[in-house]
């Protein structure tokens, strides 16, 4: 029975949330927000400055398709949905190509422009959160059917 006195979907099963792992994906989705609007060319105030990225369409549609799957795993991963695993899973490894696409595309020098110091340190933050997260997803314990 759940709180509402209704009993759950047959298969629905509720899975364990991990508070680690709801914390990663909340950073993941702070990083890929921020870049969605940096990457739109809005000022980002800082408080001790101000986040200013050129204009870069093609990455500001990725990170923010990342950031409204990132949100709507970090819903899921809160109500412990039980597909809140596949998801994540589809979310978190589409957020990583797309980072390694960014950082691919700046490493070959096909952007100048967004060759920031800001934007370095925003795609190699946003690759060592995802790849933590996908670790701690790898080891969550399986689904009973």
């Amino acid at each position: 029975m759940t709180s509402a006195g209704t009993s759950p979907r047959a298969g629905a099963q509720r899975r364990w949330s991990d508070p680690g792992f709801t914390a990663l994906l909340a950073v993941d989705l702070l990083l890929f927000a921020g870049g969605a609007t940096a990457h739109s060319a809005i000022p980002i105030p800082l408080g001790v400055g101000t986040w200013v990225e050129p204009l870069l369409v093609p990455a500001a549609i990725i990170e923010g398709v990342g950031a409204a799957g990132l949100a709507a795993t970090l819903v899921a991963v809160a109500r412990r949905a039980a597909w809140s695993g596949r998801l994540a899973r589809w979310v978190l490894w589409y957020c990583f190509a797309g980072v390694l696409w960014g950082m691919g595309r700046l490493a070959m020098g096909s952007i100048p422009a967004a060759h920031t110091m800001t934007n370095d340190f925003l795609h190699i933050a946003m690759t060592l959160v995802t790849t933590v997260a996908l670790v701690r997803l790898a080891g969550r314990p399986p689904r009973r059917a």
